[in-house]
């Protein structure tokens, strides 16, 4: 039942989105995971995601759904090119020769 619930979350996620499974959203946020057109560095320093299935223990883990790589969190919510951002975003250093 477990696995089913994981596999229901993980399905969930948007184009251009993965699952990220920890026991400690708590401690730690999806920005840990994603940058957005406001920041777009990941935030560093952040507790590690520890949540193992496979082993079996019942931890109490949830799936959250964070942009892949190369793509940020977008105003709207979705998780597109850093292109797509807002003029006047803190990302032309993602831009080369594409925004000045």
């Amino acid at each position: 039942l477990l696995f089913s619930k994981f596999c229901l979350d993980e399905s969930s996620c948007k184009a251009n989105e993965r699952p990220v499974r920890c026991n400690n959203w708590a401690s730690r946020n999806k920005s840990c995971d994603e940058g957005s057109c406001q920041s777009p560095t990941p935030q560093q320093n952040c507790d590690d995601c520890q949540c193992f299935v496979e082993d079996g223990s019942n931890e109490a883990c949830e799936v959250k759904c964070v942009c892949v790589d190369e793509t940020l969190r977008q105003p709207d919510g979705g998780c597109r090119d850093p292109s797509d951002c807002p003029v006047g975003s803190p990302v032309d250093h993602l831009l080369p020769g594409r925004r000045k």
